[in-house]
């Protein structure tokens, strides 16, 4: 029976620290998923084709324009 709480309470410590290593992932990894979805790198304005952004906004995605 001790063997057995022991046990269970190694399994919740090392459940409770999982959960603070994967709480704490989610706030460092924050401003990278917060990011743009899509870069669309473009030569000039007029090759810039407004299509292939509008289906990418239509898929939700946010699409920075870089030149």
């Amino acid at each position: 029976m001790k063997r057995s709480a022991l046990s269970q309470a190694s399994m919740k410590k090392s459940l409770s620290l999982l959960l603070i290593f994967v709480m704490a992932l989610n706030v460092f990894a924050f401003p990278v998923l917060a990011s743009n979805d899509v870069a669309y790198i473009y030569k000039s304005n007029r090759a810039v084709d407004e299509n292939v952004v509008e289906v990418f906004e239509g898929l939700g995605l946010s699409v920075e324009l870089i030149s």
